[in-house]
């Protein structure tokens, strides 16, 4: 049988696969459990979304963005971006949609047996993960039972589900400011629980996206001092409006990119709650000794990673944490690969570029030897995850891994 390669997941990582595995002459084939291609742009992210990120910053190295989108361009544009590039890069007959994966397994030395939830089942060489990290959604617990809805912000949508309802958005972060946005406009009452504040920064700064204030050659200094410089001009004193400073110092936590969450909070559109401490039916106690009564809650508390498709021998695990080797490769098991495993603080389109690039080389050193690449490439280069830093650090990191990889064998 030939060499066939599986790519779990029709996203920006996995479509970026795709064209990597195409130019190599590689054999491959995508799937996706949506019925169109997108990934969380698709399902994900809500239909009033907009990128944090430029067009530019965001699109494919050999692929650019049409030259009439906005500096922050919408759900739908980013949507039409990838299905344009699918069809303009020949990748339309390799993608499989409503093909949901129920596990991933191998036996001994065979290839690896992709069984779907339609029950059909596939064999495959290797298997590269362009699952994401929006894979398992984080709800906290606490005591009692709340009688309304709840929802997590991966199942909002649109804000009709909150017309004449009291609404309370738990978390901060980019998706939790943008719903509470809509929830003021269109909900009865917004209130917004908060366990820390977060450093909001505006989108722009001047005439130019705060991103290019954040490069890796600025002094981590001076980049504090200019996006607070940006924070103040643009929101002023937040505590005057009820919110509390952050307890936290800049960039020790993710900052939250926005421009209308203190507009709305100046406008009255929500109010700031402390942290939730019980349920009482539809009625909230929070921490601060304040109650009130909802009928929907949505939680903007994040997701975790979560490769539980495959076995448990595949992907080693530190403090429930998956610990890949440079965010890429398992040292344990050939012929498994993952793409796009973090966040880079902004432009996914040139760090999955690069993330593929180094995938598909990998998988080239892969036929000359017996060990699992991914144990070669551990005894090279850093070993915290690039993914977790700037783009340009990512990207250079992942080239680097490429100029070496001939030298593993």
């Amino acid at each position: 049988m030939k060499d066939k390669f599986a790519i779990i997941g029709a996203g920006f990582s996995g479509l970026a696969m795709a064209n990597a595995l195409k130019k190599k002459n590689i054999d491959f084939e995508v799937f996706d459990a949506n019925e169109k291609i997108g990934g969380n742009w698709y399902n994900v992210v809500y239909n009033s979304g907009h990128t944090i990120t430029p067009a530019k910053m965001m699109e494919f190295p050999d692929f650019k963005m049409p030259e009439y989108f906005p500096v922050f361009p919408s759900k739908n544009q980013i949507l039409d971006y990838l299905n344009d590039f699918v069809e303009k890069m020949g990748l339309v007959e390799h993608i499989h949609q409503n093909h949901a994966v129920k596990s991933i397994k191998k036996k001994g030395d065979q290839k690896w047996v992709v069984l779907f939830e339609n029950g059909k089942q596939e064999k495959y060489t290797g298997i590269i993960l362009a699952i994401g990290l929006f894979r398992q959604p984080m709800i906290p617990t606490y005591e009692g039972e709340f009688s309304g809805e709840i929802l997590h912000s991966s199942q909002y949508k649109s804000p009709d589900v909150l017309r004449g309802k009291n609404v309370l958005v738990v978390g901060a972060g980019n998706s939790g400011v943008d719903i509470a946005v809509e929830s003021g406009l269109n909900a009865d009452r917004t209130d917004v629980s908060l366990r820390d504040t977060p450093w909001i920064i505006p989108k722009t700064l001047g005439k130019r996206p705060i991103t290019d204030y954040l490069s890796p050659s600025i002094p981590k200094w001076m980049k504090k001092s200019i996006l607070k410089i940006g924070h103040n001009v643009m929101f002023g004193n937040i505590e005057s409006y009820g919110m509390p400073k952050p307890n936290h110092k800049l960039f020790t936590k993710p900052p939250t990119v926005n421009e209308s969450f203190i507009h709305s909070l100046k406008h009255g559109r929500f109010n700031p709650k402390t942290e939730i401490k019980n349920y009482e039916g539809k009625k909230v106690n929070f921490k601060d000794g304040t109650s009130q009564e909802y009928d929907t809650i949505i939680f903007a508390t994040g997701y975790r990673p979560s490769y539980k498709i495959l076995e448990e021998d595949v992907i080693p695990y530190e403090n429930n944490r998956p610990t890949l080797v440079h965010g890429v490769f398992t040292p344990l098991k050939k012929g498994i690969y993952v793409i796009g495993s973090g966040v880079p603080n902004n432009g996914i389109g040139p760090v999955v570029y690069a993330n593929a690039n180094l995938i598909a080389k990998a998988i080239e050193i892969q036929e000359k030897t017996d060990q699992p690449v991914g144990s070669l490439y551990a005894n090279v280069g850093e070993k915290v995850n690039p993914l977790r830093t700037h783009p340009a650090k990512c990207i250079k990191r992942f080239e680097k891994l490429v100029e070496l990889s001939d030298s593993l064998t």
